[in-house]
């Protein structure tokens, strides 16, 4: 578990806050019973503060050999991580009155809430921001995958489908499409915001 605060000044400060989310899960469906193991967070604040926390999970199940060969999160580095409930409160804290942005957030979301269902909270009304709905509505990208859209744009992401890296890359990826969407008139986050109950 590991928590960074620096301060920066981003180009975006009017729809600040904003707090990038990802997850990395045993598999891809926590109506099957998937779990979170591992999720990072960065906030940026109007002020220009950035938060950067991540962990590993302990998920109490076995990480899938499919989900394995992505995120490469062995069951030797999840044994003495803290379990989801254990860093609930934190997580909530960090997304609380700011605007999420994820890359195909419905995915992440939808384990976020089953995890916060888990321990008898809910995830919030938030208003979010999806880089893969973004790309697919106002882009043409050969595949609109987080990966394949920043080596299109020469981000580099060595650790690809790690919580972390995958974090950083959305934030540049959309830091990327915000100053194009603003070259077309589109400036305000209620254009491509939406809101997930």
């Amino acid at each position: 578990m590991s928590e960074k605060k620096t301060t920066t000044k981003e180009d975006f400060e009017t729809i600040l806050p904003l707090t990038f989310l990802d997850v990395e899960t045993t598999g891809l469906s926590p109506q099957t019973g998937d779990r979170i193991c591992e999720i990072a967070v960065l906030r940026i604040e109007k002020s220009g503060k950035v938060l950067r926390w991540h962990t590993l999970i302990n998920p109490l199940r076995p990480i899938s050999p499919g989900a394995q060969f992505v995120n490469k999160i062995t069951e030797e580095m999840i044994c003495a991580a803290p379990e989801f409930k254990q860093v609930a409160k934190k997580v909530l804290k960090l997304i609380e009155g700011s605007s999420v942005v994820c890359h195909n957030a419905c995915f992440d979301l939808s384990f976020l809430a089953m995890e916060l269902a888990f321990c008898n909270m809910e995830l919030p009304n938030l208003s979010v921001i999806d880089t893969l709905r973004i790309s697919r509505q106002h882009f043409c990208f050969p595949s609109n995958s987080l990966c394949n859209i920043a080596r299109s744009l020469n981000i580099e992401n060595k650790l690809k489908h790690r919580a972390m890296a995958d974090v950083n890359t959305t934030y540049k990826v959309f830091r990327h499409f915000w100053k194009e969407l603003n070259k077309k008139g589109i400036n305000r986050l209620e254009e491509v915001a939406f809101r997930h109950f």
